[in-house]
C-alpha cells in the first residue's frame, strides 16, 4: 500500500493502522507517500516497521518558504528529514509528485542538495544530502518500491536499459546549475527513444 500523509497528526494515525496489520520487516514494501512532517518519535515507528518513504524534495524551491511562515523557524527545520532517514537505514526515494508540482527530477535533486526556498532561506542543512545520494534516491532507490530492484534502478548487465544523457555530468556542478542541464537523449529498454544531439 502507498499511503499519502503529510502532517504529523495524519502520520500518526497511517503508523498506528500499519503496526497494526504489518508483517514483520515489511516484505510487501508498503509505504508512505510525502511524510514531510515526521517527528521524532514517528521515524522511529517508520524505522521498527520497516516502513518506506516515498517523498519531494522540490518542496523547498516551491513551498519553503510558506513552511517557514506556517511552522515557525525552529519546526520548519526539521521538515523532510532526508538526512536522519538515511542514516537511520530508512528505505527513501524522491518522486517529483507531478502533476502538482514540475516534474523535473533535477529540480528535486538540487533542493535535496541546497534545502533553500524561493526567497532563499535554508531551511534545515543538518538533513541536506549529496548530489549522489540524491540522484540515487530518484534512481537506484526508488526501484524498491516497485519490486523492480533487479530489473531497473542502475546500470548493469541484464538490466533493463532505461536511462537519459544529460549535457553535463551533475557529479561536477554546483547544485544551481543542476537543473540546467538539458537531455541529450532517452533510452528505454535499451532503444533511443529521443536523440536530441
Amino acid at each position: 500500500m502507498s499511503v499519502h500523509a503529510q502532517g504529523d497528526r495524519a502520520l500518526e494515525m497511517v503508523l498506528k493502522a500499519f503496526a497494526r496489520v504489518i508483517a514483520k520487516g515489511n516484505p510487501l514494501r508498503h509505504q508512505i507517500v510525502h511524510a514531510g512532517n515526521l517527528i521524532r518519535a514517528q521515524i522511529g515507528k517508520v524505522e521498527e516497521l520497516g516502513l518506506y518513504i516515498a517523498s519531494q524534495a522540490h518542496c523547498f524551491s516551491l513551498l519553503g518558504d510558506g513552511f517557514i511562515e506556517a511552522y515557525g523557524h525552529a519546526r520548519s527545520q526539521e521538515l523532510y528529514p532526508f538526512a536522519t532517514l538515511l542514516r537511520r537505514g530508512i528505505k527513501l526515494a524522491l518522486s517529483s509528485d507531478c502533476p502538482v508540482a514540475e516534474h523535473n527530477p533535477l529540480i528535486g535533486v538540487r533542493d535535496a542538495i541546497c534545502r533553500r526556498t524561493p526567497s532563499g532561506q535554508d531551511l534545515g542543512v543538518a538533513e541536506c544530502i549529496t548530489v549522489e545520494q540524491a540522484i540515487a534516491l530518484y534512481t537506484r532507490e526508488a526501484s524498491y518500491f516497485s519490486f523492480e530492484e533487479n530489473e531497473r534502478g542502475n546500470l548493469k548487465e541484464g538490466k533493463v536499459a532505461d536511462l537519459v544523457v544529460l549535457d553535463k555530468d551533475p557529479l561536477q556542478l554546483s547544485p544551481d546549475e543542476i537543473p540546467n542541464c538539458r537531455v541529450k537523449m532517452t533510452v528505454v529498454g535499451g532503444r533511443i527513444v529521443y536523440d536530441g544531439r
